[in-house]
């Protein structure tokens, strides 16, 4: 191997391991966040179908900006999978502020109650034991390349819509 080659070389080796250094620092700032739900309003409502808007307060503390483009949504209630939701649309994300995201949630809920093994009237009043763990994967958008923003958010139905009584 010749004297050039050796150095071309070192220098592409170098010049990896900055760019891997640096996407790698931007990631740990990309990771500082906060996610909270704002409000849940309910679309439709029916023994076959419940249809809904989640939003949640997405906090950005970084210095970064950057948009999501593809939201991934695996919804658990007493421990047991009930759902999946993908969202594809678009948030943009701000540095140093907060963003309201959107999600269109769509189920049946005869199949849920199934699921779970639980009746209508457990949901409706003892709204304290139905425990729903939402695993969330935010695909973003960072200099042309896409990076996943995992989260995971667990609380009680009693929880969750008082937070919606709030807002």
């Amino acid at each position: 191997m010749s004297q050039r080659t050796k150095y071309i070389l070192a220098g592409v080796v170098g010049l990896v391991a900055i760019a891997g250094t640096f996407f790698y620092i931007q990631y740990k700032k990309l990771m500082d966040y906060t996610i909270k739900p704002k409000s849940v309003r309910i679309t439709k409502l029916s023994l076959s179908k419940i249809a809904m808007d989640v939003y949640l307060n997405f906090t950005n503390k970084s210095t970064l900006n950057f948009d999501i483009i593809e939201q991934d949504y695996n919804v658990y209630i007493n421990n047991k999978f009930v759902s999946r939701v993908q969202n594809y649309s678009k948030n943009s994300v701000k540095a140093k502020s907060t963003s309201l995201i959107g999600v269109n949630v769509e189920f049946n809920p005869s199949k849920v109650l199934k699921v779970i093994g639980k009746n209508l009237s457990d949901l409706l009043f003892k709204q304290d034991t139905v425990i729903i763990k939402i695993e969330m994967k935010l695909k973003v958008s960072l200099y042309g390349i896409k990076i996943s923003i995992p989260y995971v958010m667990t609380d009680t139905l009693k929880n969750l819509t008082a937070k919606e009584e709030k807002s």
